[in-house]
């Protein structure tokens, strides 16, 4: 587990999405007219956008089954 919270999914298809989308957005931020107005994101179309209010707390296994 905590080798997943410091480098990211185990999927390979995700990673492969991230590495590409790190190079568009870089390669957006030396070329781009405005890139100070663009965000990682955009360039992320599977990647859901951090919210403030994320828990960095490990959830239960009971907690989870309640939740599904």
């Amino acid at each position: 587990m905590k080798y997943r919270k410091k480098r990211g999914c185990l999927n390979t298809n995700l990673r492969l999405e991230r590495a590409i989308g790190r190079l568009a957005y870089m390669f957006h931020q030396v070329h781009g007219k405005n890139s100070k107005d663009v965000d990682i994101y955009e360039f992320l179309p599977f990647e859901d956008k951090p919210t403030e209010k994320a828990e960095e707390r490990e959830i239960t296994l009971e907690e989870m089954m309640a939740i599904w």
